[in-house]
């Protein structure tokens, strides 16, 4: 029977890494919390510019309805959302957006409604053009009658 070791041969103990620092577990885990925070943060921040980004192309489907504004400053070809305005608002269904149109300019604030998922409905408001004229708009404003109109129809 062979015994181990064999005889003249001396055993080392192995070279182990010394044990993790309690300091350096916590660094790591503390980076991994802010790493999914930031992550989170991005996509919170994306959804959240791309349901702003549709919202604003149904606002501009809105604006270009409203004959009131066509009259006043023609093909709209651009908008851009006015925060100040927007801020200053006091209700928070209103928005303000700087109108860039085929005539005039100017900017229009107004009460943006709901009506499906696809759509949103202007319905009230005003537009300033940029020679200080200001034009109250929306859906609203096109359901009241003109007294002009009801007296022709009498």
């Amino acid at each position: 029977m062979q015994r181990f070791p064999p005889p003249g041969f001396t055993v080392t103990p192995a070279h182990y890494a010394p044990a993790p620092q309690s300091g350096r577990a916590l660094l790591w885990l503390l980076l991994g919390v802010l790493g999914m925070f930031a992550f989170m943060t991005l996509v919170v921040l994306l959804a959240g510019w791309i349901g702003f980004k549709i919202f604003t192309e149904q606002a501009l489907e809105a604006i270009r309805a409203d004959p009131v504004v066509t009259a006043a400053v023609g093909e709209v070809h651009e908008i851009s959302l006015d925060f100040t305005a927007t801020f200053q608002a006091p209700d928070p269904d209103e928005f303000a957006y700087r109108i860039d149109g085929e005539r005039s300019d100017g900017l229009l604030v107004g009460r943006f409604i709901t009506i499906d998922a696809d759509h949103e409905e202007l319905r009230d408001g005003t537009l300033t053009l940029d020679d200080g004229q200001v034009l109250a708009i929306g859906t609203v404003q096109q359901r009241l009658v003109d007294p002009s109109q009801a007296e022709a129809d009498d």
